[in-house]
């Protein structure tokens, strides 16, 4: 049977950023099917649900990394900025990283330089500049070897807000922060007065932190292969209040806390996630912008 899946392109900016219609990824097996979303444009929703149950892939979807096998996706822009889960980063410095691919930035410019400070502090409210060999010219090195995982996750994080785009995709970003550190960060970003409310920025975030639930302007629970449950916190807090277990799990990992058996079960699970979205992903497309980079283009 042949592909119907098509790219809609550009939506009304005033409206919905991010729409999709009977989107179906992976064939044998189907990782999703029966797909139906609106994302209203400057908002901000969650994507819940179990490991496994197709969250990074539908963010991938919607960068067209992974090409489902029927359905439609219509977005409002091409500016989208992107952070995996796990976070890559050129091998320069911290500044030049969270500058990332944008042309915007000037040393001369007052307002640009405030702005840096401002994503960094927002974003980075833990790491101390002045305790690095040479603050934020440090360099990051390949892989992010000069940094630890919490570290990396704080510089992706800024890079991607730093850019300015009118979509930001976050896949579980706080994964290796703890849960103050967490807390603080997503008030700074996505609070009533936060950076991307100000800029009217449409956040999709995965994440199994129900705390934030009511926070949100949208939440969609994955599970079983479809969208198990959507609306905002009123119309489905009974089934956020199910995830509560989850979202325990979330933290504790996030504050070091487990023990080397959950370690070992932890990287299993990520490697369930990677399987899943390797499944679905076209290869040799020179369209794709990359393998699970924290990338940004045409943004400003």
């Amino acid at each position: 049977m042949g592909q119907s899946y098509s790219s809609r392109g550009i939506l009304p900016k005033d409206s919905t950023a991010i729409q999709t219609r009977q989107l179906r990824i992976g064939n044998k097996p189907v990782i999703l099917e029966h797909i139906d979303i609106d994302v209203a444009a400057g908002s901000l929703a969650i994507i819940s649900g179990p490991t496994g149950s197709g969250k990074s892939t539908l963010l991938r979807a919607f960068l067209r990394e992974v090409v489902p096998v029927q359905g439609s996706i219509s977005l409002s822009t091409r500016q989208i900025a992107y952070c995996a889960q796990k976070p890559w980063l050129p091998n320069g410095t911290i500044k030049e990283a969270i500058h990332g691919a944008t042309e915007i930035y000037s040393a001369s410019d007052p307002d640009n330089k405030r702005w840096y400070h401002e994503v960094t502090d927002m974003c980075c409210p833990t790491l101390d500049f002045n305790s690095l060999p040479q603050r934020d010219m440090t360099r990051i090195g390949s892989g992010g070897l000069n940094l630890s995982g919490g570290q990396r996750q704080h510089v992706a994080l800024a890079r991607a807000i730093f850019a300015k785009c009118d979509i930001l995709l976050l896949d579980d970003p706080f994964s290796g922060l703890d849960g103050e550190t967490e807390k603080t960060i997503f008030d700074n970003l996505f609070g009533g007065t936060g950076l991307t409310r100000r800029l009217k920025t449409t956040v999709v975030l995965v994440s199994n932190s129900s705390q934030y639930f009511q926070a949100v302007d949208h939440i969609i629970f994955l599970g079983d292969r479809r969208i198990t449950d959507q609306g905002n916190w009123q119309d489905i807090k009974v089934k956020a209040a199910s995830l509560g277990k989850l979202s325990s799990i979330h933290h504790a990992r996030g504050n070091a806390v487990l023990s080397a058996n959950s370690d070992e079960l932890g990287d299993k699970l990520r490697a369930k996630d990677e399987t899943e979205i390797d499944l679905a992903r076209q290869t040799g497309d020179p369209a794709l912008y990359g393998n699970s980079l924290s990338h940004l283009y045409g943004c400003d």
